[in-house]
């Protein structure tokens, strides 16, 4: 039996259920990751390999045991699942479930860092919608897939807006169209 490219890639990763004891995570948040599971690697650059050591806090996944008191008071809510290709952590946010993406450069600035996550879905099945249709939906079609699935999601700033607007603008030859020895 001959396995798909990357097939180990798309393996999901799920939670054991004591792993949510110590968070306040929607019901529906953690029977979703028990039973479902999200992939490990998929587009668009993401993994969520994370959820193997299950539900962590960021100060437990970066750096753990440098981090101040007051600092992990003002980013106790983000709930740590998986990656980003930069590095900045994918989490949950307690109580809610939300999906957002603080950037790990603000780390020594916590307040702004949680202030300015980044928006990526409204709840972790909507999540799992999106990058099906990440890896599915026709480009110029998927910024209306996003928005049928999670309308939130699909708004300017948010993960998925951003990465379409981007994905978009290089098909459409940007940059060959303004190459950089130009500027020089």
């Amino acid at each position: 039996m001959s396995q798909a490219p990357h097939g180990d890639d798309l393996r999901l990763i799920q939670i054991r259920p004591e792993a949510a004891a110590t968070t306040n995570l929607p019901k529906e948040t953690i029977s979703f990751l028990v039973e479902a599971g999200l992939p490990r690697s998929c587009a668009p650059f993401v993994g969520f390999e994370e959820l193997a050591s299950g539900l962590r806090r960021i100060w437990e996944v970066y750096s753990p045991g440098q981090w101040k008191d007051t600092t992990k008071e003002i980013l106790a809510p983000f709930v740590v699942i998986g990656m980003d290709g930069s590095g900045s952590p994918i989490c949950l946010t307690e109580p809610d479930g939300r999906v957002v993406i603080p950037d790990h450069e603000l780390f020594n600035h916590p307040k702004r860092c949680r202030r300015d996550a980044v928006f990526m879905n409204t709840s972790v099945p909507q999540l799992a919608e999106c990058l099906l249709a990440a890896a599915c939906a026709p480009l110029e079609e998927r910024l209306d897939t996003i928005r049928s699935i999670d309308r939130p999601a699909a708004e300017m700033g948010a993960f998925w807006h951003c990465d379409i607007a981007s994905e978009l603008e290089m098909e459409a030859g940007y940059e060959s169209r303004n190459p950089w020895w130009k500027f020089w």
